[in-house]
């Protein structure tokens, strides 16, 4: 079914995801995905409220007070209730009804109000949401909208595919959404704190499933204790947030002091964090937050080197879309905290044409020419060069950036003259430590450096159990 949803209801789902944990719960209800369709603004299940008469500030402000915190503990995996896996699909459902493609947010919102014993159908019921009168402003706004946009219906929804069981299916990122020219997946436009949530979220549901059976085991219920992250060795720190929210997710009790703050230089020794709380806690939450900050430590610090050793030249430091499944956000932030810069985020975020593309293309002419008649005239169009005759061929078609590939400093200085300012240029290829500086000294503007994520070493960081608190 997810591959059915529009890039705002996937976006919606995140958001419900986002308000099941804020709230202590470790399950999407229908109470979240409403929370989540009220944080998605002007979308159409938005403007059939407005037309309602309802006020969706207030009907957010009112649910909400109605609604039960849960525990915090994230045991297992985020799932689907069966109430909320029916409204997905009866959302299915009045999507054909109105012939759409698609399921948008208007068509959750009419699956809401169907689950009309469901605590989101109940609250809507409350606020005078009518099914048939939100039908049919939902179907008014979209004939509006297939008027400005004729191509929006291409082909007949498809039928339904077997409707999943009423057991707890596991809750999963969706696939990639259908095709967009210049789109975003939703998690590009996540904000910072969105993601590193969402990436905490996804890692404690994969460690904890559903419990620690060692610390459970061993460890009394009533027992608390404090603990001190101690760094193992001299680097920069990143990833602060990650580790604060591992164990707040697991238990919101626990007291977490920062030492220290992301993009800061610490040596061999120096004390990160100390958290105070129940021993089970902190035990479960350990792996998941210490995972996360010395992976985006490792990051920072390699960036501080590259950065460091290019000092006092024109040249920035980049990073590369060579990053860890999963943590790209996460990890660019961290080449930020080292003092770099960050590359593209995403295939849609920049157009750089690589050897293989000219290839397919027919060469670097027909490529810029093909990019330039269809793409947007803000974005850059970056070419992949080896040879003076492909930078002469690059320049000539209209390229604002050249990226040369494994090339030596002599070859780059060369490469820099010939291109005269026309371009900015970027050196990438078995880029290293030992090399770095002289490639800067060639004048290039920008190195890309894949190591800084690909193949980095995590900064060693231990939890250090240090006092037992009697109860």
């Amino acid at each position: 079914m997810w591959q059915r949803f529009t890039e705002r209801t996937r976006r919606v789902i995140f958001f419900a995801q986002e308000e099941a944990a804020r709230l202590g719960r470790n399950y999407v209800g229908t109470e979240h995905v409403l929370l989540g369709l009220l944080r998605e603004n002007d979308t159409e299940a938005m403007q059939v409220l407005e037309r309602l008469g309802v006020s969706p500030t207030r009907l957010r402000k009112d649910f909400e007070s109605q609604l039960m915190r849960g525990d915090g503990r994230l045991g297992q995996e985020m799932q689907l209730t069966p109430r909320c896996k029916r409204v997905i699909d009866l959302a299915y459902e009045e999507a054909r009804t109105l012939a759409c493609n698609f399921i948008g947010p208007e068509h959750l919102l009419l699956g809401l109000i169907r689950e009309s014993e469901s605590l989101a159908g109940k609250v809507l019921a409350q606020f005078g949401v009518d099914l048939e009168r939100a039908r049919h402003e939902a179907a008014e706004i979209q004939q509006k909208e297939n008027a400005m946009k004729p191509d929006r219906k291409r082909e007949s929804v498809p039928s339904p595919p077997v409707p999943s069981s009423p057991g707890r299916a596991p809750f999963s990122p969706p696939p990639p959404a259908p095709h967009r020219r210049f789109g975003h997946h939703p998690l590009s436009h996540m904000t910072l704190d969105e993601a590193i949530r969402h990436t905490v979220q996804a890692a404690l549901a994969e460690d904890l499933t559903p419990n620690d059976i060692t610390t459970d085991l061993t460890v009394p219920a009533e027992t608390r204790s404090r603990a001190i992250a101690i760094a193992k060795a001299d680097g920069v720190i990143a990833g602060m947030e990650a580790a604060r929210l591992a164990f707040n997710m697991v238990d919101p009790t626990v007291d977490f002091v920062a030492r220290v703050q992301d993009g800061e230089r610490v040596q061999s020794g120096a004390e990160i964090f100390d958290v105070i709380g129940p021993a089970r806690s902190l035990l479960m939450a350990e792996r998941t937050a210490l995972n996360l900050l010395q992976r985006l430590s490792g990051v920072a610090t390699e960036t501080a080197r590259y950065v460091e050793a290019v000092q006092g030249t024109q040249t920035k430091i980049v990073d590369t879309r060579k990053t860890t499944p999963g943590l790209r956000r996460l990890e660019k932030y961290a080449v930020r905290r080292g003092g770099g810069h960050n590359h593209r985020y995403n295939l849609s975020d920049g157009i750089l044409i690589k050897d293989n593309h000219i290839v397919a293309a027919g060469g670097i002419r027909a490529a810029v020419e093909r990019v330039k008649a269809e793409a947007p005239h803000t974005l850059r169009i970056e070419v992949e060069v080896t040879n003076e005759d492909e930078i002469r061929e690059a320049l000539d078609a209209g390229a604002d950036v050249l990226l040369l590939d494994n090339m030596t400093p002599d070859r780059l200085r060369a490469a820099v003259d010939q291109i005269g300012g026309r371009a900015l240029t970027e050196a990438s290829g078995g880029i290293t430590l030992e090399s770095v500086r002289a490639m800067a000294e060639a004048g290039v503007d920008l190195i890309s450096v894949g190591a800084l994520t690909h193949s980095v070493h995590a900064l060693d960081i231990s939890l250090q159990f240090r006092t037992l608190e009697s109860p």
